[in-house]
């Protein structure tokens, strides 16, 4: 028994547009998550109360030729722990790609329908 299965072209291309939008906004233009930018704030604001800490026992001297000479001791220092990173997950940019050039061959035919085939093989992107 055979099934004639016809996909309206214009919803696919909505949908893939809906995941292509999706796809782009999980990532900045390096291709990078969000988790990256928690990372970095994480770790900026762990520098700066490290920062803090050093500074206050910090003493600078003049050394040979007039260089400057810093020394610090971190012994008795309560220094903050550690920010936990998360890991950092690098989008594929190739699947952004491909996306794209289906959603483009799409919008090139004048068909109304695409057949099961067409579908089946675009069903992996949506």
């Amino acid at each position: 028994m055979a099934v004639s299965v016809k996909v309206p072209r214009v919803k696919l291309i909505a949908a893939l547009e809906t995941r292509l939008a999706t796809e782009k906004a999980k990532t900045d233009r390096f291709g990078r998550t969000a988790d990256n930018d928690e990372n970095a704030k994480a770790l900026n604001a762990w520098g700066k109360a490290v920062a803090k800490l050093i500074v206050k026992d910090t003493v600078v001297r003049s050394a040979y030729a007039g260089s400057p000479f810093i020394q610090f001791d971190t012994t008795g220092l309560d220094l903050p722990a550690f920010p936990e990173i998360k890991p950092v997950e690098y989008q594929d940019a190739q699947v952004i790609r491909e996306l794209d050039n289906t959603i483009k061959i799409l919008g090139l035919s004048e068909e109304e329908f695409v057949n099961a085939s067409t579908y089946r093989t675009v069903l992996q992107y949506i």
